[in-house]
């Protein structure tokens, strides 16, 4: 653990004990099921020079947060840097993907109509 990471874990310790829902979904959801899901609707291979890749797990957990608190694109990305409990939620990334690389993501997500199979399996 860097310097970094550690004055966030300790600035999300207050968060926690004054009672932090997304703090509790994190752990109840395993992320890993929907990699399958995202990773075939985008290339992003920079060996071969596509785009930097971005984890498919975090994509999935901004386009929950998007949705669970009805953020625009900009107010999403602004959000994830800004607030500790949404940083905790996304697992501390060393850098919140920039708006018009998540946006892209987001949209592809949402028109191959993802939005419902995530909801559904969070709630079966």
């Amino acid at each position: 653990m860097n310097f970094k990471n550690y004055i966030l874990y300790e600035s999300y310790s207050r968060v926690q004990s004054l009672g932090n829902r997304l703090g509790e979904v994190k752990d109840l959801i395993d992320w890993t099921q929907f990699i399958p899901l995202v990773s075939p609707l985008y290339y992003d291979n920079s060996i071969t020079g596509g785009r930097p890749h971005t984890d498919e797990v975090l994509l999935v957990k901004m386009c929950v947060l998007q949705q669970w608190h009805n953020l625009s694109d900009p107010a999403l990305e602004r959000e994830c840097t800004d607030r500790i409990s949404f940083r905790h939620f996304l697992d501390y990334p060393d850098k919140v993907p920039n708006s018009y690389r998540t946006y892209a993501k987001l949209h592809v997500c949402r028109s191959q109509c993802l939005i419902k199979p995530l909801h559904l399996s969070f709630f079966s």
